[in-house]
């Protein structure tokens, strides 16, 4: 079915750099920053992830709440990005999709590797087959060269140099290596971090790049665009004004402004390692005041595995939380919100005092803003830029946290 969509729209890929992204964490964020360095260049990008779809700067919501859509979906976008003169892509690449050989048809020129931890286990059967089907996609890319402004471009992986598995897709081979990351050995490597409750900074080579979004953790996706305009001959110049010039990835680490003492954000964040990152750099933010934390888990038999896992996070980080719903699907929600409640209960929190089991996640959202102090942060996880709730029967149900939000914080 992906080579029929590919066959039946031309093979749009091929008509333009091809960068695919995948790993745990980080990649729409990652994809954020490569798509607004080649933009801030002159280089008109398409974008596909979880978040958003763009072509160019016209955005396009995707309502699926999957990063690979099938049925064709994929390659009627790309046909559409090489319609209106796209000449770069960046596709989200999950591992499921890998699985699902949506990949297949898709002629990737750029593969990149952002990390791995434990995630989608129950789908895939183990961490180890996790793992490899990450590491398709590197098998995947093109070893043809297509033409780049002239020349004949060198399909190219780009590796997180500080991730425990860069051996592993290092050794896959492919025509051209690069990595990325704060060791000594990486090829675009982060120094001289710098960093405030409101921004971040870090050096490259001798070029000094300054963040407008919050959180040690933007540094490796920055340092992913920056090697991937690297490769595509920008000038740095011109990839500082576009690291600095992204002040806003829809659901990522996303601040909602408002006239209170203490600072809201939305996030994905949805699993252990993503959270472990947002709540470490959000408690270096509140600077001794506390983190407040909405989060719960998706059903429908989505990794049961990680509700204990983030449960563990909250309890070690947070110093209060809301469980509420997230994507219930046709899984009882307050089954889903009592099992999470059991595993702080297991860490000895104590229910009504520092953790609540709310499963209306607007009423949640309320309380977890009624108990902000002034200094403090509260955060929505999961959910993060998503336009509808998944409840029974697979129906989606309108419903934006970052909205939810604003309107809450007009009652407390």
């Amino acid at each position: 079915m992906a080579y029929l969509g590919a066959i039946l729209y031309g093979f749009p890929s091929k008509k333009m750099i091809v960068v695919g992204v995948t790993g745990t964490k980080g990649k729409t964020s990652a994809s954020y920053f490569i798509w607004n360095v080649l933009q801030h260049a002159g280089i008109k990008t398409g974008m596909l992830t979880t978040a958003a779809i763009k072509i160019g700067d016209k955005d396009i919501v995707n309502t699926m709440h999957m990063t690979m859509p099938g049925r064709f979906f994929i390659q009627k976008h790309l046909k559409m990005m090489v319609d209106a003169g796209c000449e770069v892509v960046i596709v989200e690449t999950t591992s499921q999709g890998i699985a699902q050989y949506r990949h297949k048809g898709i002629v990737y020129d750029i593969a990149v590797f952002t990390n791995l931890s434990p995630e989608h286990i129950e789908s895939h059967g183990s961490y180890n087959a996790y793992r490899a089907a990450k590491g398709n996609l590197f098998k995947a890319i093109n070893h043809k060269a297509k033409m780049w402004k002239g020349s004949a471009f060198n399909p190219t992986t780009i590796l997180n140099y500080d991730d425990k598995e860069y051996a592993y897709y290092n050794a896959i081979p492919v025509p051209r290596r690069m990595s990325y990351g704060l060791d000594e050995k990486a090829t675009v490597r982060a120094t001289h971090i710098l960093t405030t409750p409101h921004s971040v900074s870090f050096s490259v080579d001798q070029d000094r790049f300054d963040l407008s979004l919050p959180g040690t953790f933007m540094i490796p996706n920055a340092l992913v665009a920056i090697s991937v305009a690297d490769l595509l001959h920008v000038p740095r110049k011109k990839i500082t004004e576009g690291i600095h010039a992204l002040s806003y990835i829809p659901g990522r680490m996303e601040e909602i402004k408002t006239n209170k003492n203490f600072r809201v954000f939305v996030d994905y964040a949805h699993e252990k390692l993503s959270m472990w990152s947002l709540i470490s750099n959000l408690k270096q933010m509140a600077q001794g005041n506390k983190v407040i934390v909405v989060f719960g888990s998706e059903g429908g038999g989505r990794d049961k595995s990680k509700r204990k896992d983030m449960a563990e996070v909250v309890s070690e980080l947070a110093d209060y939380a809301v469980v509420s719903d997230t994507d219930p699907y046709e899984e009882d929600p307050e089954l889903i919100v009592e099992e999470i409640g059991q595993y702080l209960a297991d860490r000895e929190w104590k229910r009504d005092q520092n953790y609540f089991l709310i499963s209306d996640r607007r009423s949640g959202i309320r309380k977890a803003l009624s108990l902000a102090q002034s200094g403090d942060i509260v955060v929505c996880t999961a959910m993060g830029a998503q336009k509808t709730m998944i409840r029974e029967k697979g129906i989606a149900y309108p419903w934006d946290d970052r909205e939810v939000v604003r309107e809450e914080l007009l009652r407390v």
